[in-house]
């Protein structure tokens, strides 16, 4: 697998980076069924995936996701498929490069167990770093720019996340939460608020901090997050909103922000701190595409 030109930490200090948008819900408008294990396309239709990666580097992305959100032993073995970790991931990485290519740079994707620690879960802490492992390691071994830990709403769970890149990998970590807005305010669904998070992940040296996803949130509250984490680390933020609140329909899940919208949402966000921009649930190529033509107006 190439190495790009450029190293990751070095760009971020140059210039806003591009990440890529949604890759659930593209992968579902190619056939994968609501709550079927989107990791295994990674080996069964790897065509599918890459076209994916290469519709998002063509509208403009620096940065290129790896198709493995929910690639940890947990998840998979929700789907009979835990005995392929490592594969999958590795596959995923390969993907994503070929999409990158020399140029682009890959983000080794985590996101979380789906399941608690103990005490409010059952998984032990152990159990949790051991979950993460298998990802940590096939995404050392392709030689990914970057691991992101992403969608984490419990402080302990991205704590081993970190110490199983950190077992195995020396890449650096970029680190998302999740976030909801109730009467409480903004605050994750464990009740960390923009600052705890800001705050542990400076105490844990990662690259970037971040938000992305979310439940209840108005682009403002994206700005928000950001501004209130700025108040509180020096670290390059990330920032991979939605586009709008989900909704079933035939049996898929539809996001209806367009483009045009959430665009006009850019430059609040690199005022507010951010240095790295892209989407999370709903958006499409589209979309970071004119995420790019409004970066560059900027430039």
């Amino acid at each position: 697998m190439a190495e790009p030109k450029t190293n990751l930490l070095e760009a971020l200090k140059e210039r806003v980076l591009l990440a890529d948008g949604a890759m659930g819900t593209q992968l579902q408008e190619r056939g994968l069924e609501h709550g079927a294990c989107g990791e295994l396309w990674n080996k069964a239709y790897p065509d599918r995936v890459r076209a994916i990666h290469q519709a998002y580097r063509e509208a403009g992305a620096d940065l290129i996701l790896t198709n493995t959100f929910g690639g940890n032993l947990v998840r998979l073995a929700g789907h009979q498929c835990a005995q392929f970790a490592y594969e999958l991931n590795y596959l995923g990485a390969q993907l994503a490069r070929e999409a990158a290519g020399a140029s682009g740079f890959v983000l080794g994707d985590i996101g979380p167990l789906g399941e608690f620690l103990e005490p409010i879960g059952d998984l032990t802490k152990a159990q949790a770093v051991e979950a993460f492992e298998p990802q940590a390691q096939a995404f050392a071994d392709a030689k990914t720019d970057a691991i992101l830990i992403e969608t984490m709403s419990a402080l302990d769970e991205a704590e081993c996340a970190i110490e199983a890149v950190r077992n195995v990998a020396k890449c650096p970590i970029f680190l998302s939460f999740t976030f909801e807005v109730s009467p409480a305010g903004i605050h994750t669904m464990t009740g960390a608020t923009p600052e705890d998070v800001a705050r542990f992940a400076t105490d844990w040296g990662v690259a970037v901090v971040g938000t992305n996803c979310g439940r209840n949130l108005h682009m403002q509250d994206y700005v928000a997050i950001l501004e209130r984490m700025r108040n509180v680390t020096s670290l390059p933020l990330m920032v991979q909103p939605n586009a709008g609140a989900p909704v079933l329909s035939e049996g898929k899940t539809v996001y209806r922000e367009t483009h045009e919208k959430m665009a006009e949402w850019i430059d609040a966000f690199v005022a507010a701190g951010a240095q790295i921009v892209g989407g999370c649930c709903g958006t499409t190529p589209a979309h970071i595409r004119e995420f790019r033509r409004v970066l560059d107006q900027k430039a």
